[in-house]
């Protein structure tokens, strides 16, 4: 059947996601399969048309476009037909379109720190240097898609007045990887790829040669360069520098493969201070959503749940 995801055969290229579902041993399996097939029967349509064809070798990608569709359509968006180079677009009463694009970048280095055990197996540990491998991961990511929708708006695919967000899913980092960033808190543990919000350094000044104890003098700051190994290291500012104008908002999203039953909650809206709508703050629907104040010198966060959420 034309819209049967699973009616394809195994084969050495299938990814390990795939051969899972297609033969479940497992509720889970067998819950990831229903939810792959049942989106897919819904809005086939509105994806790439080689889609099914390149899902059993690309399935943690296909899967995070399905989440991503699901996500918006529970939000309370309604899908048309994309534009030309755009993954999706979604309509909603007289607001404004959305054009998502959706990328589901993977960890370069995924092994973590290897050692040997004497009975011949072995351990793996993940670092803060794995951390800022994942954040790393999730900004070139962003900048590739950028490059895109940059493209569309400038040969007319996608209008200016549109609503454009970056879909980010954090699924391969998180699996294959073995790191998770977070899309719930205030702030964020993937903003932290977008906002100058690394890790919190401390300051203590020294009296006589030595440390002032004193918690009331100590400072910190936080920091603003995600580290890289021999290359210069890469800035977190995307969301207050005003140099990406194109991309009204990230939504980031850790896909469970396990958690079906509202994945409009299971993910997050960062918008863009430097291209939010004029009209004031645009609501998406989904669990979360962070909203960025940037003046010069300093910015501010502010997170609104969705009003289900507000008790959690």
């Amino acid at each position: 059947m034309e819209r049967d995801l699973f009616d394809q055969n195994i084969n050495d290229k299938s990814h390990e996601f795939f051969n899972n579902m297609k033969n479940p041993k497992s509720e889970d399996a067998e819950r990831c399969r229903n939810f792959c097939s049942e989106v897919y029967r819904k809005f086939c349509k509105y994806f790439d048309k080689d889609f099914k064809l390149r899902f059993p070798m690309e399935t943690p990608a296909r899967f995070s476009e399905m989440f991503f569709m699901q996500a918006f359509v529970s939000a309370g968006w309604d899908p048309v037909m994309p534009s030309r180079r755009i993954d999706f677009r979604f309509q909603r009463g007289g607001s404004r379109d959305l054009v998502v694009e959706v990328v589901t970048p993977e960890l370069v280095d995924g092994q973590g720190h290897v050692t040997a055990l004497p009975n011949g197996m072995i351990s793996r540990e993940w670092d803060g240097s794995h951390r800022e491998k994942a954040l790393l991961r999730l900004t070139s990511a962003f900048y590739s898609k950028y490059k895109i929708i940059e493209e569309a708006i400038s040969k007319n695919y996608i209008d200016e007045n549109d609503y454009r967000i970056i879909g980010i899913s954090g699924l391969r980092v998180r699996v294959e990887g073995g790191w998770s960033l977070g899309y719930w808190g205030n702030p964020p543990d993937f903003a932290e790829a977008f906002l100058p919000i690394g890790k919190r350094y401390y300051y203590i000044p020294l009296v006589g040669g030595l440390p002032d104890l004193n918690e009331n003098r100590a400072n910190y700051s936080y920091s603003d360069t995600i580290k890289r190994d021999l290359r210069a290291d890469v800035r977190r500012d995307a969301f207050v520098s005003g140099n990406f104008p194109k991309v009204n908002a990230i939504a980031y999203a850790n896909p469970d493969l396990l958690d079906f039953e509202d994945v409009s909650k299971n993910f997050a809206v960062l918008h863009n201070p430097s291209s939010c709508w004029r009209h004031g703050d645009y609501v998406i629907g989904c669990g979360q959503e962070y909203f960025v104040v940037a003046s010069e010198g300093s910015f501010s966060i502010t997170r609104k749940l969705r009003p289900d959420l507000v008790d959690e």
